[in-house]
């Protein structure tokens, strides 16, 4: 019946539990994207070097390209882990100007339809379409990994579409694809950082789970918001808005 002190410290420690979850995604995904272009480099590099061998200026050229290669892969990855740690540490810094979004996607379409040839990309925006204010760097990022991942995860081809249209005050475009498609529990959590789909396939496909948390920094930046429709076997529809 008497009144007794204490002092009681609680502390929230779900923000420790989610920065080890982060480390140790990270740790796997550096540890399984790293080795393989690694071992290439290093097996390609000590076949070169043997000195029981004569190795003819074609073999040469094409284990010197392989390694070129694979240096390219290791400086992209490296880059986007940076690219993402400096946006998240920061506020993202914009450059504004008209943008004129279907021929932004016709060039970037085309760029990277040059490098696949699976897949058809169909560009589709009406007349009047109008321009929008953005950073034209930035959004160019956005598209590129928008169509890149629609290829990726469309394996067997098929087509892919960029098609833009007018909400009220925005502009909205959406990529769409034919692929492997996303579940339902998984498309809340595709714009998280590191975050890949495992139940519809994509574990098979390399990837460092990081364009889609870009996209998202990205267009929330410009004041938009992105989002996904799937379901698996039968695509998959990214869309993000821009205010006109």
């Amino acid at each position: 019946g008497k009144l007794r002190r204490a002092v009681v410290n609680v502390r929230d420690s779900s923000k420790l539990q989610q920065v080890d979850h982060i480390r140790s995604v990270l740790l796997a995904l550096v540890s399984h994207e790293l080795q393989t272009p690694i071992s290439i480099i290093k097996a390609y590099a000590s076949t070169l070097a043997r000195a029981d061998a004569q190795w003819s200026d074609d073999v040469v050229r094409e284990k010197l390209g392989a390694i070129e290669e694979e240096s390219d892969r290791l400086s992209r990855l490296v880059t986007r882990l940076l690219y993402t740690t400096q946006l998240e540490a920061s506020a993202v810094s914009l450059n504004p100007m008209l943008i004129d979004l279907p021929k932004s996607s016709q060039r970037v379409a085309k760029r990277l339809a040059e490098l696949d040839e699976t897949h058809e990309l169909l560009v589709s925006f009406p007349a009047d379409f109008p321009p929008v204010m953005g950073d034209p760097e930035k959004i160019d990022e956005v598209l590129t990994n928008l169509i890149e991942n629609a290829m990726k995860f469309s394996p067997g081809g098929g087509t892919v579409s960029v098609e833009g249209t007018v909400e009220g005050d925005y502009v909205q475009v959406t990529v769409g694809d034919e692929g492997i498609g996303i579940s339902e529990p998984e498309q809340s959590r595709v714009f998280e950082r590191f975050y890949r789909a495992s139940e519809s396939g994509a574990g098979t496909v390399p990837g460092t789970g990081l364009g889609l948390h870009i996209c998202r920094i990205l267009i929330q930046a410009h004041g938009g918001r992105i989002w996904v429709e799937s379901q698996p076997g039968a695509g998959s529809r990214f869309t993000f808005t821009l205010p006109i």
